[in-house]
C-alpha cells in the first residue's frame, strides 16, 4: 500500500544533540529528498542515506554539522522593499500601470 501524503501532511524533521556531528534529517517531502539525494551523490563523505521507507515515502538522512547550518533571515525593511520592487519593473520593464 502506497500513502500520497498533501502538503499539509507532508513533514521534515531536523534533529541532532550536542554530541553528534550530524544532523539527523527525516523527510517525506520529495524536493528536500532530490536535494539530500543531489548532495549525497556529490559529497557522500558528508552526507548518507540511512533509512528509506519507499512504502511511506519517507527517507532519513545524515548530514554532517559543518556543511549543514540553521540561519534565521530577519525580514527585509519597507524601504528594500520598494528599491526590490523597483529594481524588478526595470529589470523586467514591467509597466506599473
Amino acid at each position: 500500500m502506497s500513502y500520497n501524503l498533501t502538503k499539509e501532511e507532508r513533514e521534515t524533521f531536523f534533529n541532532t544533540t550536542e554530541a553528534d556531528d550530524y544532523w539527523s534529517i527525516y523527510t517525506d517531502t520529495p524536493m528536500y529528498q532530490r536535494r539530500l539525494k543531489k548532495y549525497a551523490d556529490a559529497y557522500p563523505e558528508f552526507c548518507k542515506l540511512v533509512h528509506s521507507d519507499p512504502e511511506l515515502g519517507m527517507t532519513t538522512w545524515h548530514v554532517d554539522k559543518k556543511h549543514c547550518d540553521f540561519t534565521l533571515k530577519k525580514p527585509a525593511s519597507e524601504k528594500k522593499r520598494r528599491a526590490a520592487a523597483e529594481n524588478a519593473r526595470k529589470y523586467f520593464h514591467v509597466d506599473k500601470s
